[in-house]
């Protein structure tokens, strides 16, 4: 087979797909362009479509480019308005050109932001796919195409013979779709059903800080550790460290579901992240974090810490998350301790100081400090200033939420239901968020 470059009449601009995470953790996709060729296009005919169909094959055409290196199913081509998902390619001759058989993909990138009740109505034909989460009821197809970042109350209404991908967040909001869709729908992000826009920590009055490691923009790296992780809380307590052999490493994907974390490492260490503003004077009331504990043994080997203040002015000053040396449990503290026994599991209603083994897996704990906690400063993954006894955390950190003023239950369990959802957790039975993340 030989290349006939006189049937190369079409310009097909060649894409490469980036995915990344917005602050809800649902996939945001964009394509860049590597390179517009001249193509030629054939349809596959009846016969062959069929043929095509029956060994499970996606394929409905050939398109035809010169040979260039590196092309393969992870690239599409955009060709006349319509997108072409790579599904195989052959040589063609000596490195004259490329035969890649492609299916359509239907409508152009899609960044989706929808809010309200979702309604489908009409037929689908074709493959359903989740690839995140999936809450809620579908009834028919539906037909997208563009850029979608809508407020409440949208109506839309079309059909598409192809596949339809949608890549972001449909979630909460008045959206009517209706049309006719035959082919792949592919749904990547989260969708789910409720009543409003999703609640974040950027709505808690008094915040004291927040830490937030799916925020890539809040972290700062050196040789793959992370040096500062930024406050988002608007008071510019960022933690960071200057020693870079105290500083944890990034996973880009070390979380369950391929998210992001900050990994302290399962053995001993000293690493840590801290902020100290040289005088005393905060409160870090109430304290949320979402993280696990990687050591496999039954009890804390010392006072390893996740959370607490950073100078000491006592003995047990600013004791907040210990683990208790020999023991299951957080270490109390005493006098001087943000959280005098009320440590919270999962959006447990009960108190409980017990840890292990139930933070040998990814968990979220509050700790309720009675009083003004009068702090100098935060220390994340390490006890305080200690620096010499082996006190770092060993496990994985994902966010750090704390409250500087008393807030009521409601409050705290909307803070829960936020990060549970965000980060996988499991919330315990008959917590108020338990199926569905917070909304406005």
């Amino acid at each position: 087979m030989a290349l006939q470059a006189g049937r190369l009449d079409r310009r097909a601009r060649i894409e490469r797909k980036a995915v990344t995470r917005d602050a809800y953790l649902a996939e945001v996709v964009s394509w860049a362009e590597v390179a517009t060729v001249w193509a030629g296009k054939r349809d596959l005919s009846g016969r062959e479509y069929f043929a095509a169909a029956a060994t499970q094959s996606e394929v409905d055409c050939e398109i035809t480019i010169r040979w260039r290196a590196g092309i393969g199913p992870e690239l599409r081509l955009v060709m006349d308005g319509a997108i072409y998902d790579i599904e195989s390619v052959t040589e063609i001759g000596r490195r004259e050109g490329l035969l890649l058989r492609c299916s359509r993909a239907g409508s152009l990138p899609i960044t989706l932001q929808l809010r309200g009740t979702l309604a489908l109505a009409g037929g689908l034909a074709g493959r359903l796919r989740v690839e995140r989460h999936l809450s809620g009821g579908f009834v028919g197809g539906l037909a997208l195409t563009g850029d979608l970042k809508t407020s409440p109350a949208v109506h839309l209404v079309g059909a598409v013979q192809g596949a339809l991908l949608l890549a972001g967040r449909l979630v909460d909001a008045g959206v009517t779709l209706s049309g006719t869709l035959t082919g792949a729908l592919t749904l990547s992000g989260i969708l789910s059903a409720g009543g409003g826009n999703l609640w974040t920590p950027a709505l808690q009055s008094d915040l004291a800080l927040w830490l937030d490691a799916a925020d890539a923009g809040t972290l700062t790296l050196d040789a793959g550790a992370v040096s500062t992780w930024a406050d988002k809380s608007g008071n510019a307590r960022h933690v960071g460290e200057v020693n870079a052999s105290r500083r944890p490493a990034y996973q880009a994907a070390g979380w369950p579901g391929d998210l992001p974390c900050l990994d302290w490492g399962s053995a001993a260490n000293v690493k840590r992240l801290f902020y100290d503003p040289g005088v005393a004077g905060e409160d870090y009331r109430i304290n949320f974090v979402v993280a696990v504990w990687d050591d496999p043994g039954s009890t804390f080997p010392t006072y390893n810490t996740l959370f607490g203040g950073y100078a000491q002015t006592g003995l047990n000053s600013g004791v907040c998350l210990a683990g208790h040396q020999s023991n299951t449990g957080w270490f109390t503290g005493g006098a001087g301790a943000w959280h005098a026994g009320q440590t919270f599991h999962n959006g447990a209603v009960a108190a409980d100081l017990t840890a292990l083994p139930l933070i040998q897996s990814p968990f979220i704990v509050r700790a309720d400090s009675a009083a003004a906690t009068n702090a100098q400063g935060v220390c994340i993954g390490n006890n305080r200033n200690y620096i010499s006894n082996n006190y770092g955390w060993r496990g994985r950190v994902a966010e750090v939420v704390s409250v500087s003023t008393a807030i009521n239950l409601a409050d705290k369990q909307r803070i829960e239901g936020y990060l549970a959802h965000k980060w996988g957790i499991a919330l315990a039975a008959g917590h108020p968020h338990e199926a569905a993340a917070p909304t406005i």
